[in-house]
């Protein structure tokens, strides 16, 4: 007597359609969450460029002013080795084509171009030299990302 329950080759039908379904089922789910992440990450762009910059180039702006600051202050303190006060006022104020800031070859992370003279407070990234006759000291600070002064209290050089 042939028995058909036990001469089963393969797979049936309805085993067949229920595997394709949930494959499907799974490949939808997969597709709609891959959506869902795209439309996020698109949003998230949106929001950085409305906020113009991100945080972390924020602080490397600041850290390049920052670091421009000390090396003011370094080439500040070596003219103050070699010439008096009123020299060393000439060569940091001047706005001709030798000054310190020419020589220094320092750049301002906000043009990317070469920082040729003292820069005023509020100028977006430059570095601000001021010189207090009284008690004959520079004072050096630089205007971060917001043109906020980017040391709360600024380097000095003097003798």
């Amino acid at each position: 007597m042939y028995r058909w329950k036990d001469n089963k080759r393969g797979f049936s039908r309805i085993e067949i359609i229920l595997t394709v379904i949930m494959i499907v089922a799974i490949a939808f789910l997969g597709i709609k969450l891959y959506e869902i992440y795209q439309q996020k990450q698109k949003e998230k762009a949106v929001v950085e460029i409305l906020q113009g910059i991100k945080s972390d180039e924020i602080e490397n702006f600041n850290a390049i002013v920052k670091a421009n600051c000390g090396t003011i202050q370094t080439l500040i303190q070596i003219e103050l080795v070699d010439s008096d006060y009123e020299n060393v006022k000439d060569y940091i104020f001047n706005t001709g084509e030798e000054n310190i800031f020419r020589d220094a070859g320092i750049k301002n992370p906000a043009t990317g171009l070469v920082q040729k003279q003292c820069g005023l407070p509020g100028e977006k990234g430059c570095v601000v030299v001021t010189y207090d006759n009284e008690t004959e000291i520079f004072y050096i600070n630089g205007n971060g990302y917001n043109n906020n002064s980017v040391l709360g209290e600024p380097l000095v050089a003097r003798y």
